[in-house]
């Protein structure tokens, strides 16, 4: 029997999506028992944590659900701005303290996840204005900010 869908010899010899063949590795790895995450298709493989879909829901309920100007919210740059230490600064210290690295998932205060947000900035600073190696080594214009 012919083929009902015959294509071209140019589509015929079209490689396959990246996207899809790395997607199908990991299901064959998967398949022999290696536990995988799949970012492949640009998702996790796995349902989004329920810490975050609450956040969403939140998020959702206050009618935010526009675009952010690029800088963020108003109520988290402030926030930055009170700890009298830069957003790239507390960055920084975290990335240099790997347990600060999951904030949100346990950080209690503020109001939903741009209150938690900025309680977590605050605890950082706070953080980077007792630690005296971090002052040291990461000292603006000579003198620390203090919060």
């Amino acid at each position: 029997m012919a083929n009902p869908f015959p294509v071209s010899k140019h589509v015929a010899a079209m490689k396959g999506s990246s996207t899809l063949i790395a997607a199908q590795v990991a299901a064959d790895m998967r398949a022999r028992g290696i536990d995988v995450i799949d970012l492949s298709v640009g998702e996790p493989d796995f349902d989004t944590p329920e810490f975050i879909k609450q956040y969403a829901w939140e998020g959702l309920a206050k009618g935010l659900t526009k675009y952010t100007a690029t800088a963020g919210l108003a109520e988290f740059r402030s926030a930055i701005e009170s700890t009298g230490y830069t957003l790239e600064e507390i960055r920084d210290y975290v990335a240099a303290h790997r347990e600060l690295r999951r904030p949100l998932q346990h950080l209690s205060g503020g109001d939903g996840t741009v209150g938690r947000a900025a309680s977590f900035c605050r605890h950082v600073a706070s953080l980077m204005t007792r630690d005296a190696e971090w002052k040291h080594t990461h000292a603006r214009r000579g003198a620390c900010a203090t919060a």
